[in-house]
């Protein structure tokens, strides 16, 4: 297994953009950063709110979903007018 330096050579780039971006355990499940936009893959859920404020999960993703870095439904000024 090869192994990236921690700090990218001058004028590379991003140091972002050099980073390994592992499968990593969080309090809320599996999660993964997005190689360019370095946004987080989740698991998508859908639940039921209990009357006790909490939730009973319906429905959980497989895979873990690729993060959108901006909606498509704003266009392609990200919303700005």
């Amino acid at each position: 297994m090869a192994v990236r330096p921690a700090v990218p050579p001058r004028g590379s780039g991003s140091p972002l953009t050099n980073v390994v971006y592992p499968h990593f355990d969080a309090p809320g499940g599996s999660k993964r950063m997005h190689r360019t936009n370095h946004h987080t893959y989740k698991p998508a859920y859908v639940g039921r709110v209990r009357a006790d404020g909490q939730f009973d999960i319906l429905w959980r993703s497989r895979e873990l979903v690729e993060p959108q870095a901006f909606s498509p439904y704003l266009g392609a000024a990200g919303g700005a007018n």
